[in-house]
């Protein structure tokens, strides 16, 4: 019989020029892993999968223990009700004075993302002077291919104008850049079971932000790539960036609007509401039998 289920486990999807996906990971806690019955999650297997496919086919994906879900659906809750008040308070947005282009628009890759061409040259001289130029030559060369790369091209040559005219505002910065809210932040996380034949283990990096008052505030970036991992005497693993395979390097970043953000939070929040409701019975009559054995062993008469 054909399995007419490609994704059986997927649990939201947003299909555009990209698409994002969460896949569940729930996992029940496991007594022969340390794990009490009623913590009902296992603290090292249950989790979500975040997956971004990009306009070339190219998938990236990063983890996301369920422990760690809860703070940031409750900061992502956060966020969605400051963008609410900032859609529905426009007075101030009205009134205030457009922006040049150097003030508003942010950088979308590199080590430049999120930052406006101004306040790059503001804030680093120089060097922010080279940094923009390479950025400038690198959105350039992908222009055929990314037509919208000319917004952050047109705002790096107005900075850059308004650099040699002495008009660049340090107040305006602030002003024209998008508010950011950090809503999570994976850091380096190394799979050191799954190697290449090169020996190097899978990394992948996961971060998510809200841009307050974009069309599409919900930004999630997932990069992987495999490198070599050492294990440190604490136990640590250390990821040798430097090193790692340039050919396997994966950059996917994601943005979606609020309604389809709402939409997959709703439905994460569902699956583990129906996951755990689901388990509970049997983990609590699991608990309920340990219980009383351990009493039992300890000579404690059960009533």
């Amino acid at each position: 019989m054909e399995n007419k289920s490609k994704n059986p486990r997927e649990i939201a999807y947003i299909v555009e020029k990209s698409t994002f996906a969460v896949l569940d990971g729930l996992t029940e806690a496991d007594i022969e892993n340390e794990e009490e019955p009623l913590t009902l999650h296992s603290r090292k297997f249950s989790r979500f999968s975040f997956l971004i496919i990009n306009q070339d086919k190219k998938a990236a994906t990063a983890n996301l223990n369920v422990k760690e879900m809860f703070g940031f659906l409750a900061k992502s809750r956060f966020a969605m009700q400051q963008e609410m008040l900032y859609r529905f308070n426009v007075t101030d947005a009205k009134e205030e004075e457009e922006l040049p282009l150097a003030y508003t628009v942010t950088i979308a890759s590199g080590s430049l993302k999120g930052r406006t061409p101004a306040d790059v040259l503001l804030n680093d001289g120089e060097e922010g002077k080279k940094l923009l130029n390479n950025q400038y030559t690198f959105l350039k060369n992908n222009l055929a291919k990314y037509p919208k790369n000319k917004v952050q091209m047109d705002a790096i040559v107005n900075a850059s104008q308004l650099l040699k005219e002495g008009k660049l505002d340090a107040d305006a910065v602030g002003k024209g850049q998008t508010k950011r809210i950090p809503l999570y932040s994976s850091g380096l996380r190394p799979l050191v079971n799954r190697k290449n034949n090169a020996g190097m283990s899978f990394v992948y990096e996961l971060t998510v932000d809200w841009l307050l008052g974009e069309k599409r505030p919900l930004m999630i970036t997932i990069v992987n790539y495999y490198a070599p991992v050492i294990k440190k005497d604490d136990g640590m693993l250390n990821v040798q960036v430097k090193q790692r395979d340039q050919t396997t390097l994966r950059n996917n970043t994601v943005n979606l609007t609020f309604e389809d953000w709402a939409y997959v939070q709703h439905m994460i929040e569902t699956d583990i509401e129906r996951f755990e409701s689901g388990i509970y019975w049997n983990k609590r009559k699991e608990s309920d039998r340990y219980f009383f054995e351990n009493r039992k062993n300890a000579g404690v008469e059960n009533r």
